[in-house]
């Protein structure tokens, strides 16, 4: 608890009565703010155990005191002074307890002042990619915080201003330091000239945000429309993903990014190795490579979250199947499994094929040994640069974070529904069309060298963006069994237009979608699922059609319990449906076309 006059609370909160304050945390909790309150018999709303907790809530924070005051001291030359705890006596159901007291964030709402609205946004400009000039530097302002104390405007009181203090404190402890001194080198004369030089201004310019984009990572949402977005977020991932196999071979087109990067022999080589490696190969790469193996363990961090979502009582509950204790978040991540496996089959062949690339590079020949060979005084960058290959071609360390949300700020954080992927085919494109222009520009005159530029720039293209296009529309096409060479050459073309779509990333699905013939949806939201659901819902109680209504009340328990049984059922009796009319193969039980 700080300081009482630090505090201030009879000038500053006039509607904060002691029959309040007594009526929610006690009389003795009372009147250590209002010491004439003689009290009412009051005992709050909180127990002895709840007490408890929120003591070690101020224990936690109080741990990290000493080195945010030691990083402080080394950046700006001296300590923050602090708030001190004071303890507090509580008789609490005829027991007395005594608590060490502690510090809890002020953080003030911005909804419910414009002052401190206006402040936010201030910082929120200068926090912006766009202010590329302005030093990088990890947010200090609760160091400031904890010697002011209640400064008279309205508090945030939700539980989340914990989790964004420790962000703020962890990131400022770790990184403020390292930060500082990596804009300190990138800003030199001569080291910026060198790196232009070799790289490109652009390049160069996108250090400065790339370095504040490590120390400012976005706080947890606290408004109420952002917090309905990633409730929706929540259900979406397991109901989107979910056994969607047509996702999980999604996965496989990153081979051939990887061609591009690697070379098609390499990458032909690995999946040949993988074939007979099999399981067995994979778990050697997981021994050699911390981020393989993370990268299995880590499906997604957002079905993580979606999973702890669920009520932990129910996450508990265990059934008996086939001998086999089965919960309630193992089926849910069983879903994922398509997803995953065919990941690190991917996965696994880009990371061998430039495992053995760079070892025969670095030994300028042969690659030593077949597969993985740890003795090599090679083996440590091979494996690097392996690991490098692999998130070159799929988005960051998350197999699923091609549908990964609401990564974005402001309005794109609502519409974008694939952005981490988008950010990295943007930076592949980005660098490779900074290549054609910085090769056009040396060839000069000469026709032929910039021919050759030319031609590296199609080739990126088609490894990156044809070549994956006509793979998937191949898939499709022979999913629906369909002879017709002008179905063909549709699935191909509206194949590629979502990929290129990814470019565009708020208005790409829909000008797709306009291309293609599909079905318009408008933009997609993390809303839309929901909202379709409950409009099927309504719509089938109006008719008073019991067929309808049980699907989508089926849909509906399927969302919510983040188990789309009812979405892979109805996939499934469709394709089936199209597979006995002739329309489709086996493969449409897993794939149906849409629309029949």
């Amino acid at each position: 608890m700080p300081k009482r006059s630090s505090v201030g609370w009879f000038t500053r909160f006039p509607d904060l009565k002691p029959e309040v304050l007594a009526q929610l945390l006690g009389d003795d909790a009372a009147r250590l703010v209002f010491k004439n309150w003689t009290g009412k018999g009051n005992e709050g709303l909180l127990s002895v155990k709840d007490w408890r907790d929120i003591q070690k809530i101020w224990d936690t924070l109080h741990t990290q005191w000493s080195d945010i005051r030691a990083t402080h001291e080394r950046l700006y030359g001296f300590k923050p002074r602090g708030v001190e705890a004071r303890e507090i006596s509580l008789s609490i159901g005829g027991k007395a307890i005594t608590l060490p007291g502690g510090y809890y964030p002020a953080v003030y709402d911005p909804q419910l002042s414009k002052e401190v609205a206006g402040r936010n946004e201030k910082q929120d400009a200068l926090a912006r990619g766009e202010a590329m000039y302005a030093v990088p530097a990890a947010r200090k302002g609760f160091t400031q915080g904890r010697a002011n104390s209640g400064g008279g405007l309205p508090l945030m009181l939700s539980t989340g201003v914990v989790m964004s203090h420790l962000n703020d404190v962890t990131r400022f402890i770790e990184l403020a330091e390292t930060v500082r001194f990596a804009d300190r080198v990138t800003q030199s004369p001569q080291w910026a000239q060198a790196y232009t030089a070799a790289f490109g201004k652009a390049q160069y310019d996108a250090i400065r945000p790339n370095l504040k984009n490590i120390v400012l990572e976005d706080r947890p949402p606290m408004d109420a429309f952002s917090i309905a977005a990633e409730k929706a977020r929540a259900h979406l991932i397991p109901w989107g993903l979910g056994w969607n196999f047509k996702t999980a071979l999604l996965q496989s087109t990153a081979l051939f990014p990887a061609m591009n990067d690697l070379g098609a022999a390499n990458v032909k080589r690995g999946v040949s190795a993988l074939g007979i490696g099999r399981y067995a190969l994979v778990k050697e790469i997981w021994e050699n490579s911390p981020y393989m193996k993370s990268r299995a363990s880590n499906i997604d961090q957002d079905l993580r979250q979606a999973v702890r979502g669920i009520d932990e009582r129910t996450r508990q509950k265990a059934v008996k199947l086939l001998g086999a204790e089965v919960t309630w978040d193992k089926v849910v991540e069983a879903g994922m499994l398509p997803l995953l496996t065919v990941d690190m089959a991917t996965s696994a062949a880009i990371w061998l094929a430039a495992y053995n690339k760079e070892m025969g590079s670095l030994m300028d020949g042969p690659a030593g040994k077949g597969g993985i060979d740890p003795s090599s005084e090679y083996h440590k960058a091979a494996v690097l640069a392996a690991d490098m290959a692999v998130k070159a071609v799929n988005p960051d360390f998350n197999p699923s974070s091609r549908s990964a949300f609401l990564r974005d700020r402001g309005v794109v954080r609502l519409l974008n529904m694939f952005s981490s992927a988008v950010v990295l085919f943007a930076q592949r494109r980005a660098y490779n069309a900074q290549a054609l222009k910085q090769a056009w520009h040396r060839a000069g005159k000469d026709k032929a060298t910039r021919l050759s530029a030319v031609g590296s720039y199609a080739r990126y293209e088609a490894y990156d963006f044809l070549l994956p296009a006509v793979a998937m529309g191949l898939l499709q096409s022979l999913a629906g069994g369909s002879d017709d060479p002008d179905k063909w050459a549709k699935n191909i073309g509206s194949a590629y237009l979502d990929a290129a779509a990814m470019r565009l990333p708020v208005a790409g699905g829909v000008i797709s979608g306009l291309m293609t013939n599909e079905t318009w949806r408008g933009m997609s939201t993390v809303f839309e699922q929901p909202v379709r659901m409950g409009q099927r819902l309504a719509g089938a109680v109006l008719k008073g059609s019991e067929e309808k209504m049980v699907g989508a009340m089926a849909d509906a328990l399927s969302f919510l319990t983040k188990i789309p049984v009812s979405r892979v059922v109805r996939s499934g009796m469709r394709g089936y449906d199209q597979w006995q009319r002739g329309e489709g193969t086996p493969l449409s039980l897993v794939m149906p076309s849409p629309g029949k």
